[in-house]
């Protein structure tokens, strides 16, 4: 919940890796990991919680394992890879861009289940609700519908502004 504050402060942080690879990651102050990011590779990820029962408290943390898969991947399979390879302490659905393919996709995990959603008409579009995963809970289905319509009769052309009023 944001209270009004988080969006206040938040941090861009310009990360050079010692492996030579470069990042941008996008957070808050005392988080560890990363909420929204992009490699040097063309490589986005972005977050959305979600809603799940099925968590595992003993694994490790997402924003780490986002972290993870924009410091070594540079493929929307390899981003996916490093997100489903182990169980998840909190449910999310994960936008996941790959500017060299030039297609994106929303990644949606449970503790334990995961499923890929592929753009429809060149467009993905991530809530907090689950797209294709059978889990009953959390919100934006509706915001998810409006989004939809907006996208679909403004196209490219959509702005952000345009986004911010559908939802």
């Amino acid at each position: 919940t944001n209270h009004g504050v988080a969006h206040r402060h938040g941090i861009v942080f310009l990360l050079e890796l010692p492996n030579g690879r470069r990042l941008l990651s996008i957070g808050w102050p005392g988080m560890v990991g990363t909420v929204t990011g992009m490699n040097d590779r063309g490589l986005v990820l972005a977050l959305n919680m979600a809603f799940a029962t099925d968590l595992e408290t003993n694994a490790t943390p997402m924003l780490f394992r986002l972290r993870e898969a924009l410091e070594t991947e540079s493929t929307i399979s390899g981003a996916t890879h490093v997100m489903v390879s182990q169980a998840r302490t909190f449910a999310a659905n994960v936008l996941i861009v790959g500017a060299a393919e030039d297609r994106a996709v929303v990644l949606e995990l449970s503790g334990r289940r995961h499923a890929l959603v592929e753009m429809k008409s060149g467009i993905a579009i991530t809530t907090n609700y689950y797209q294709a995963l059978a889990i009953k809970g959390g919100a934006g289905g509706e915001r998810q519908a409006i989004l939809w319509r907006r996208l679909i009769r403004t196209g490219a052309a959509t702005t952000p502004g345009d986004a911010r009023r559908a939802s």
